[in-house]
């Protein structure tokens, strides 16, 4: 559902709205951020900082049929933690998180 809201009405939010989720487009091309800060400025404006939750470029298409059922759930946990890091860590730091922890590695 897109819904119009000025930043402004984010200060009203928990959390002045951090960890929601903004549509930026339109109904035939759209996008979807993560808001992660918001502030106000000296003019007054209000200053939200977004990352992007798509993760293109950033990770290649994978085929997670290949991935047995005992790993699947670990495997998406460490992705979603790749991408997460992705925009806000140092190349180590984004690696790290993408180790899928095997039985031959505990």
């Amino acid at each position: 559902m897109f819904v119009y809201a000025a930043c402004i009405s984010l200060l009203s939010k928990p959390r002045r709205g951090l960890g929601l989720t903004l549509a930026l487009g339109t109904l035939r091309a759209v996008s979807a951020w993560r808001i992660v800060q918001t502030e106000v400025l000296a003019s007054g404006s209000v200053m939200v900082t977004l990352k992007s939750l798509s993760a293109f470029g950033i990770l290649p298409d994978i085929d997670k049929s290949d991935i047995p059922e005992e790993f699947k759930k670990s495997a998406e946990q460490a992705l979603e933690r790749v991408l997460n890091s992705a925009f806000r860590e140092t190349p180590v730091s984004a690696i790290d998180p993408g180790r899928v922890k095997t039985p031959s590695m505990l």
